[in-house]
């Protein structure tokens, strides 16, 4: 867990904040996809869990559009934000790419590096969405077919699996996992 360091610096939020930008700017150009309507901001606010509180302000808003003609929420993929859930992405992510088994001795671990607490519980049904509903998508599917040949060590929990084909515990291998999951939190891929 020593090796997320980057989790604690500002620099990385406000750059996961920038991708968002640029992921929202090409809803923007695209227009509606309902009705290609022109789109105006219509961003909602957020209460995200798994941060400290220096961070939250980078959080707390989720960038999103409203047509102007069909009146339909335009939402892009996020790297900050995984769907619905109240977690941040980065956060829900790494947790879930623990090994461990569930117990006292990791969510004490969990909170001395992360600095936040998170039930037994929510991390079980994170595991379980994973292995389950994440695991018989469509997305997840057709990505195995263009993933290296390691996919096949599918013993290891996903989230684990796809850091390590980018590249291990790194802030970048972080980053490329974020946005290689943005689909499936938002349009024809949504799971969340």
């Amino acid at each position: 867990m020593q090796l997320f360091q980057f989790l604690h610096d500002k620099k990385f939020h406000e750059f996961l904040l920038h991708i968002d930008y640029n992921l929202a700017n090409n809803v923007l150009e695209t227009g509606c996809q309902y009705c290609e309507g022109n789109l105006h901001v219509g961003d909602y606010p957020r209460k995200p869990h798994g941060l400290t509180s220096q961070f939250r302000d980078i959080y707390a808003e989720r960038l999103s559009f409203c047509c102007a003609k069909c009146k339909k929420r335009n939402t892009p993929p996020s790297v900050r934000f995984f769907g619905r859930y109240w977690y941040v992405a980065p956060v829900l992510l790494l947790i879930s790419a623990l090994t461990r088994p569930i117990n006292d001795k990791l969510i004490d671990k969990i909170y001395h590096f992360f600095g936040i607490h998170v039930f037994k519980s929510t991390i079980k049904r994170w595991r379980q969405w994973w292995g389950s509903v994440f695991a018989s998508s469509t997305f997840w599917r057709q990505s195995k077919g263009i993933m290296p040949s390691t996919i096949a060590d599918i013993t290891l929990p996903i989230p684990r699996l796809l850091m390590q084909i980018y590249g291990g515990e790194t802030e970048d291998s972080l980053l490329e996992t974020l946005k290689f999951i943005t689909p499936i939190s938002y349009g024809f891929h949504r799971l969340i």
